[in-house]
């Protein structure tokens, strides 16, 4: 559960008539099962004692909350190890994301904790990190929680919508007839009447990391692409698509989904398998990948190093995987491949490019294992993509478990390693060098130096 608590106060020396009316001690509080953090503890830097709420003006926080609605509850990370807004914001990059996702930037002069909500799966992420403390610092309080808490949509959902309301009952009572109180309650009536009349289009668009109310984004051209072609495909498939792909790149990247579809071998018409629940859930993407991996190789063995391909269609019933379908409008930079069941409903795996290294091509064939591990269940349509949403990074993480298992990495060293020898791991469990790397540091086995 997320939840702003509200305590209005008088502050006759606040000039501006909506800072004024909306002025308040601020407690956002989050919860998870029997376990509430306040994520507005902050200590006084005059005082050093610890404080539970802030005090300021809470209309720009519900401005940003309307303005940014979607894209909080819909798009996911733009990077695998997330360590605050402050440190992505230094990106040009990832900067717009922060706007979009950071409390920071609502503060308009007043003092707001380092929290993040994004899309990780089924769930929505609350990320709240401490203020550096040796930093100089224009605010009389400094923020110290540090936490990352997995909630569901719904929850956090119904938390936005009570500090909106809340504060816009609040301004309309005070200062009805400033243009801002106006402004905000005719974009929340028009954003409530969005979330009944057209859900699907608004999410799929902030997903991809577009405005759904701005025009020069969400231009009429990709409303027709959204509304017909990427909206005939299953629920799972336009989700990973979305994730992966952006405004410029969205018509080849379709193209090539529905054309690696007909490259699976099912028969048109034939009734397409819905994909298995997100089992997100309060788990990290790496733990998921981990633990799935491990379940399976206690299941079907330790895959050889030489024959993946021949382990996966023996042990796991996968088929044989399908040729790439050719680049007709161009390959798509960010998509690996498309998984989905063939004309007899075992898995297969069409991927997108010719030819790669082949631990790249055993990296991929693993990570596609993690969405089907067996042949067992109707296959899921999903798409392996570099996105780093949660079903990306788990399947990420599963990969590397399951070529290079921690625990036989953990008999080979320890301490420290020279990169000369995790390149020789590599070799010998047939991945990349970045794989050991991560599997030796993640897992605490030892760390990667020049020696």
């Amino acid at each position: 559960m997320l939840q702003f608590r509200i305590d209005w106060e008088d502050e006759p020396r606040i000039r501006d008539p909506l800072l004024r009316a909306s002025w308040a001690r601020l407690e956002i509080l989050a919860s998870l099962g029997d376990r509430q953090l306040c994520l507005t503890d902050c200590v006084g830097e005059r005082s050093h004692s610890l404080r539970r709420g802030i005090y300021g003006s809470v209309f720009p926080v519900a401005e940003w909350v309307v303005e940014n609605w979607w894209s909080l509850l819909n798009e996911s990370l733009r990077v695998d190890r997330f360590r605050g807004a402050r440190l992505l914001a230094k990106h040009d990059a990832f900067r717009p994301w922060v706007q979009r996702h950071s409390l920071l930037a609502a503060r308009s002069g007043f003092a707001l904790p380092d929290l993040s909500v994004y899309r990780d799966g089924s769930r929505v992420v609350v990320r709240c990190l401490p203020d550096p403390s040796e930093s100089e610092s224009p605010y009389p309080v400094r923020f110290v929680r540090d936490v990352e808490l997995r909630l569901r949509c719904a929850e956090v959902e119904a938390g936005l919508q009570g500090l909106v309301e809340a504060v816009i009952d609040r301004v309309r009572e005070l200062a009805p007839s400033e243009p801002g109180t106006q402004e905000l309650i005719a974009n929340w009536e028009a954003l409530r009447e969005s979330s009944r009349t057209e859900p699907g289009l608004c999410a799929a668009a902030a997903a991809i990391g577009l405005d759904p109310y701005d025009e020069e984004e969400l231009t009429g051209e990709l409303v027709d692409v959204l509304e017909g072609a990427f909206d005939s495909l299953v629920p799972s498939l336009r989700w990973d698509l979305a994730e992966s792909t952006t405004r410029e790149t969205l018509p080849i990247d379709l193209a090539w989904v529905l054309e690696a579809g007909s490259e699976l071998g099912a028969p048109r018409g034939q009734a397409i398998a819905p994909g298995p629940p997100d089992e997100a859930g309060a788990i990290s993407a790496h733990r998921a990948g981990y633990e799935r991996a491990r379940t399976l190789i206690a299941r079907v063995g330790l895959p050889p190093v030489d024959d993946l391909e021949g382990f996966v269609q023996a042990r796991c019933g996968w088929s044989a995987s399908a040729e790439p379908p050719p680049p007709r409008d161009g390959v798509p930079a960010r998509i690996n491949a498309l998984i989905g069941p063939d004309a007899s409903g075992r898995p297969r795996l069409v991927p997108s490019a010719a030819s790669s290294p082949p631990e790249s091509v055993r990296f991929l064939l693993a990570r596609a294992l993690f969405f089907a591990p067996t042949a067992e269940a109707p296959p899921p349509h999903r798409l392996l993509t570099r996105a780093s949403a949660w079903s990306q990074r788990a399947s990420r993480a599963f990969a590397a478990e399951l070529l290079a298992p921690a625990a036989e990495l953990a008999r080979r060293v320890s301490g420290k390693v020279a990169y000369e020898e995790a390149a020789e791991l590599a070799r010998e469990f047939r991945v990349s060098a970045m794989v050991i790397e991560h599997q030796l540091e993640n897992h605490g086995i030892a760390q990667v130096v020049d020696l």
